[in-house]
């Protein structure tokens, strides 16, 4: 349905916006409320086209002035593609690994430094 779409309608806010993801993913451009996760997932002009309120006039305003020939399928794939599982489950556990290893040389510093001391 994404593929066949004009455009793909967001007019919410979301935390992160996976269906803006979903149809750019399927070469869909977005007309998105710009606001919530359509900041980090559209990209204005590339992915999709924002509208600044919640209204049917700034809605409607977005869609009449839509040009789907501006957009490209492949570069909207490619956007989509960094929000991939794979690509999300790797930053997740260069995150954690990331933080871990910053708590665990907090918690060592002090040990360390009260051992010097002691010798």
């Amino acid at each position: 349905l994404y593929s066949g779409a004009e455009a793909f309608l967001h007019p919410q806010e979301e935390d992160f916006g996976l269906t803006a993801v979903e149809a750019s993913a399927a070469g869909c451009p977005v007309i998105a409320y710009a606001g919530g996760g359509a900041l980090e997932t559209v990209i204005e002009g590339q992915t999709g086209k924002f509208f600044e309120e919640q209204t049917w006039e700034s809605i409607a305003d977005a869609v009449l002035h839509f040009e789907r020939e501006r957009y490209q399928p492949e570069a909207m794939r490619q956007h989509a593609m960094q929000f991939d599982e794979i690509r999300f489950q790797a930053r997740m556990r260069n995150y954690v690994e990331e933080a871990w290893d910053v708590f665990s040389r907090t918690l060592c510093e002090p040990q360390k430094a009260m051992q010097m001391s002691i010798r």
